[in-house]
């Protein structure tokens, strides 16, 4: 399946329309995180384990707000430089001082742990990973021996701490069983630059979606995603003898 399937929380959300690989995914050594818009989560309220119907602040009324600020008169600047086509969602509340963030787990029985409990600890560590980078600014460095270990930065957190979790995106990690030993000095790097990863991607998207509004309201069409290319991975030329034993032996394995 390329395109999000019926049944979103939000059918007007033009990520709906998207292809599914278009959305960020940063793989590393320990855990692979990905993100979407939380327009696309779809409700499952019986269902142990999955987000229920939330209030979610829905792309027409975005536009809606957007359009009437414009007849309005009024100067606005939408996040991610959206200009004043589309408005900046609102989020739902959250506590003071603090950075809204929709984080879900998958974790597997056979990358991790056949016990709850580590299982379980696999996420706590995740979690306080990220609050250790969003609220802290923590950062992984090394002494004077080599030894890593972290160093927090009060000063990166006020100029760019609302910079790290995408808005009104939804997170899921998918972590492996090297994460239950790792340690935060190693830990930490590579979750700042998974975060800032997804949120170069993401950003890149909101403005190819305020554009795509933009032409729609021009009466032109929506611009095309490329296909992705496909690395393959080069390997040496074959001997003649190599392709004669290939075509005479075509099932023999080594």
């Amino acid at each position: 399946m390329h395109k999000i399937g019926p049944g979103v929380l939000d059918p007007t959300h033009p990520a709906t329309k998207t292809p599914i690989r278009a959305f960020p995914s940063i793989r590393t050594e320990c855990f692979r995180l990905s993100a979407f818009p939380s327009a696309l989560l779809i409700p499952h309220p019986d269902t142990i384990g999955t987000p229920g119907r939330p209030s979610i602040d829905t792309w027409a009324n975005r536009l809606n707000r957007a359009a009437q600020l414009q007849d309005s008169g009024v100067e606005t600047q939408a996040p991610f430089d959206l200009s004043r086509v589309v408005a900046p969602s609102i989020l739902l509340p959250h506590p003071r001082k603090s950075i809204p963030m929709l984080l879900y787990f998958s974790i597997s029985k056979a990358k991790t742990h056949k016990h709850a409990a580590k299982r379980r600890k696999l996420r706590t560590r995740f979690k306080e990973a990220i609050n250790l980078v969003v609220t802290r600014g923590a950062q992984g460095t090394k002494d004077e021996l080599g030894v890593p270990q972290l160093e927090f930065n009060d000063e990166e957190v006020r100029e760019n701490g609302d910079k790290w979790i995408l808005p009104d995106w939804v997170y899921i990690c998918y972590p492996e069983a090297s994460l239950y030993l790792m340690r935060y000095p190693q830990l930490v790097p590579l979750l700042r630059s998974s975060l800032h990863k997804i949120w170069i991607h993401g950003t890149s998207l909101e403005k190819r979606w305020a554009e795509d509004e933009m032409r729609k309201q021009a009466g032109l069409p929506p611009l095309a995603f490329h296909k992705q290319p496909i690395h393959r991975k080069s390997q040496p030329p074959r001997t003649p003898r190599q392709i004669f034993e290939s075509k005479r032996y075509p099932s023999t394995t080594r």
